[in-house]
C-alpha cells in the first residue's frame, strides 16, 4: 500500500502530466447537494471524467471514501441503476447515456475505478442477507483503505482522479512488478462549480502510484 501523501498544501494547476491541454474542464449541472454536506463524488462525475478525452483512456480511479455509490454499498443499498456482477460485491455494472460501465471496488488499494465496457451486462440473482452482509464489509474495506492512504492531514473537500490509459510502450515487465506503467492524466474535482480541472499540484507525483490500482 502506498505511503501517506506529502505534507504539504498541494496547488492546483492547469497542466497535467503528459503535458495535455491546458485548462481542460468538463461542465456538471449546478449541485443540489447541501452545502453541509462532506463534497463527494458520484458516478455520473467519473462518466464525465472518462469520456472528456473520447477513447484516449480507459478508466478513471478515484479514492473509494470519496464515492458516494460505494457509502451506499456499505449502508447495504444498491444505488438504483447498478447491477451487482457475480456473488461478490466488488463488481458493479451500470449504464449512462447509452453506454455501458463497469465499476471495480479494486481490493487492498482503496481504490473505486470506473472502466468502460463494450457489452451490456445480464443482471444477476437478488443477493441474499449474507450476501449483503459481504456488500458492506467489502465497501467497509474499501472506504477504510482509502482513508489509510490519505493518512490524517488530507485537506477537506479534495478530490482526486487519475485518468488511465495504456501502457506504456517499448516498457517490458517482470513477475513481481504489482503495476503497469500507463499513460495517466492527473485531475481534481471542484465540488463548487462542479466541474474537473487539470491537476499538477503537490500531490501529482503521489497519485499516479496511490490511486494506479493496476
Amino acid at each position: 500500500m502506498s505511503s501517506s501523501p506529502p505534507r504539504q498544501r498541494p496547488a492546483t494547476g492547469e497542466r497535467a502530466a503528459g503535458g495535455m491541454t491546458r485548462g481542460r474542464t468538463a461542465r456538471l449541472p449546478p449541485a443540489t447537494r447541501s452545502a453541509r454536506q462532506k463534497p463527494s463524488l458520484g458516478l455520473d462525475d467519473l462518466v464525465t471524467a472518462l469520456e472528456m478525452f473520447g477513447t484516449r483512456y480507459h478508466a478513471v480511479d478515484v479514492f473509494a471514501n470519496d464515492l458516494r455509490e460505494v457509502s451506499a454499498i456499505l449502508r447495504h443499498r444498491l444505488p438504483a441503476g447498478v447491477i451487482r456482477a457475480g456473488k461478490f460485491w466488488r463488481r458493479f455494472f451500470i449504464k449512462r447515456n447509452g453506454k455501458n460501465y463497469v465499476l471495480d471496488l479494486i481490493w487492498g488499494t482503496g481504490v473505486a475505478r470506473l472502466a468502460r465496457k463494450e457489452t451490456a451486462p445480464e443482471q444477476g440473482s437478488l443477493p441474499s442477507r449474507g450476501a449483503t452482509t459481504v456488500a458492506g464489509g467489502f465497501a467497509g474495506a474499501a472506504i477504510a483503505a482509502a482513508a489509510s492512504k490519505k493518512g490524517s492531514a488530507w485537506p477537506a473537500g479534495l478530490l482526486l482522479g487519475l485518468l488511465v490509459g495504456n501502457a506504456l510502450e517499448k516498457h517490458s515487465t517482470t513477475a513481481s512488478q504489482q503495476v503497469v506503467p500507463r499513460y495517466v492524466f492527473t485531475l481534481r474535482f471542484d465540488p463548487d462549480s462542479q466541474e474537473w480541472h487539470a491537476y499538477d499540484g503537490g500531490l501529482t507525483d503521489w497519485m499516479k502510484s496511490a490511486l494506479a490500482a493496476t
